[in-house]
């Protein structure tokens, strides 16, 4: 069993990045840890799964604070917050109703094995519905 890379300069190193809003897995990779690792961390060093819980509540509780004033500014974040965040009461609640026509034009099996085994020219001609370019050359689809 290989050493652990576990230490608390690298665990601060993903705490911190964690919570400039990085996501885990980037913040991880970024320390050269597997994100596996981080989880199996977590599990095993109960301090770092306190520093990484902190980490994220800091992290979204500074973008929050950044929406908030941006809010004053452009009303239409204060509402994206509220459906986020309220859902069941602020969500939209659309309905969108989608249809389609569809062709579907069917070939039997025999047709199509009819057709493969006529020379190419031949083939078009008969999905065109015209004559073949060499009148001599024939073909019979069997059906």
């Amino acid at each position: 069993m290989s050493a652990s890379k576990y230490n608390a300069l690298r665990a601060k190193g993903i705490c911190d990045l964690i919570r400039k809003g990085v996501t885990v897995e980037g913040a991880c990779e970024s320390a050269g840890v597997n994100p596996d690792t981080h989880y199996e961390w977590k599990k095993k060093y109960p301090e770092y799964a306190d520093a990484v819980t902190r980490a994220n509540g800091e992290s979204e509780a500074q973008l929050v604070e950044i929406a908030r004033a941006g809010a004053t500014k452009d009303p239409r974040i204060a509402v994206q917050i509220l459906e986020r965040r309220f859902g069941t009461r602020w969500s939209r609640n659309e309905k969108h109703q989608v249809s389609g026509h569809h062709t579907l034009t069917t070939v039997s099996p025999q047709v199509v094995q009819g057709l493969a085994g006529l020379p190419e020219s031949e083939r078009q001609a008969h999905i065109e519905h015209k004559e073949p370019e060499n009148p001599t050359k024939t073909g019979v689809i069997n059906v």
